[in-house]
């Protein structure tokens, strides 16, 4: 509830205590399968999402995504979206991780904080999986908008 999202992930996955909190919400879940986590980003009103994944993916250092990562445009809910899909050269402790990205409109208060985009990482075995059970807790529509 505090990142205003509601989401699917296998049952058999529990809170990973390595995982870190943030207000008092876990932020990563893990299980024998595969891991999922949350994270939201403060930006300015203007800033450009893929500015933001550029930072991400290119310019953060090590190439965490590989070097040939494959970032897909599309919308979530009509909202401006990208999914960054790891290159085949990915570093082995990235450990297969893809990741979404999202901007709240209007941004979204999370404790003390403001935050304008919404970003779920998970291995890429599940990232396509958990976004199609996705749902923001403003949302009365559904995905494809009817």
């Amino acid at each position: 509830p505090a990142f205003g999202v509601s989401l699917e992930y296998p049952a058999a996955w529990d809170v990973d205590p390595g995982g870190g909190a943030f207000s008092g919400v876990p932020l990563r879940h893990k299980g024998v399968s595969g891991y999922f986590g949350v994270d939201a980003l403060a930006a300015t009103e203007d800033a450009l999402i893929d500015g933001i994944i550029e930072q991400i993916v290119v310019k953060s250092g090590g190439a965490p995504y590989g070097t040939r990562p494959v970032i897909k445009s599309t919308e979530l809910y009509g909202r401006e979206a990208r999914v960054v899909l790891p290159s085949k050269d990915q570093p082995e402790e990235s450990n297969d991780e893809a990741l979404l990205m999202v901007r709240y409109p209007g941004g979204r208060q999370i404790g003390d904080n403001f935050f304008r985009f919404f970003v779920l990482y998970a291995d890429k075995d599940h990232l396509e999986d958990i976004i199609r059970t996705l749902r923001f807790a403003d949302e009365t529509v559904s995905q494809n908008g009817k």
